[in-house]
């Protein structure tokens, strides 16, 4: 039997502190102190912020993020503010998009 892909939703009336493993897909509105793990495709929305590392396959940043990232795919929105190190092997930034940082190419 296979796991089924779950679908998280954190609003933005909800703030976790702990961290998170799932296998599926993540959207987040809310806040997240704590690390991310095991997701497959990640956004972070304008409203939300996460303090902690995130290991995804793939993410979008529109948001607040204080943390390590390791991912396959990550893009920067024009709204997104990343303090950190990237390790990623396809990366993206939207002008106006900020971060500070380390960033680490690798080949898949």
């Amino acid at each position: 039997m296979q796991d089924e892909e779950e679908f998280i939703y954190i609003p933005k009336s909800l703030s976790v502190c702990g961290n998170i493993k799932i296998n599926g897909s993540l959207c987040l509105d809310g806040k997240i102190e704590g690390n991310i793990q095991k997701v497959n495709i990640i956004t972070v929305n304008s409203s939300a912020s996460c303090i902690g590392d995130i290991f995804a396959n793939e993410i979008t940043i529109h948001g607040i993020v204080f943390g390590n990232i390791t991912s396959n795919k990550v893009h920067l929105s024009q709204s997104a503010y990343v303090k950190g190190s990237i390790t990623t092997s396809n990366f993206s930034i939207d002008k106006g998009g900020k971060f500070t940082g380390n960033k680490k190419l690798i080949e898949n």
